[in-house]
């Protein structure tokens, strides 16, 4: 009967919580992925001049793995290109990456990339970098590494 009365006085004395505001600045942690790239579709824009890519990407970085669509534009007389990927966990949660950059070579690419748009575990994320790339041997994709800094 004792531990029944204490259960119940329990049950019954007011609860105080303490709430404490978020810090003004959101802490950057590393950002890191490695993605590699499947080319599903090419095609040159009859208009631009330009080889559109579409495909699949899939990778491992500091949020867990992802995969999802991307597609690229590159300008065949520059060799510069831009793109954007929508990475998903499996969780569907999703986060899209914004990308452009410039062949310095055949096969090796380098250029900068933008976090945005997050859903889930990833709402809030921010993030930019930098990434390298090289075309596979046999052109229907490649693989990348992106550093950079992210917050929440």
């Amino acid at each position: 009967m004792k531990k029944l009365l204490l259960s119940l006085a329990l049950l019954a004395t007011p609860a105080v919580l303490t709430v404490q505001a978020a810090p003004a600045s959101n802490p950057s942690i590393p950002y890191y992925a490695s993605v590699e790239f499947s080319y599903l579709n090419q095609h040159i824009d009859p208009v631009t001049g330009h080889l559109i890519t579409t495909g699949d990407g899939w990778g491992i970085g500091t949020f867990g793995r992802t995969a999802g669509p991307f597609n690229l534009d590159l300008d065949l007389s520059t060799l510069s290109f831009t793109g954007s990927r929508i990475a998903m966990a499996a969780d569907g949660s999703s986060y899209v990456v914004d990308f452009s950059g410039q062949f310095i070579d055949p096969i090796h690419s380098i250029g900068t990339f933008d976090v945005r748009d997050g859903t889930g575990r990833f709402e809030g994320l921010q993030a930019s970098g930098t990434f390298s790339s090289a075309q596979w041997a046999n052109g229907l994709g490649n693989s990348s590494f992106a550093t950079g800094v992210a917050t929440f």
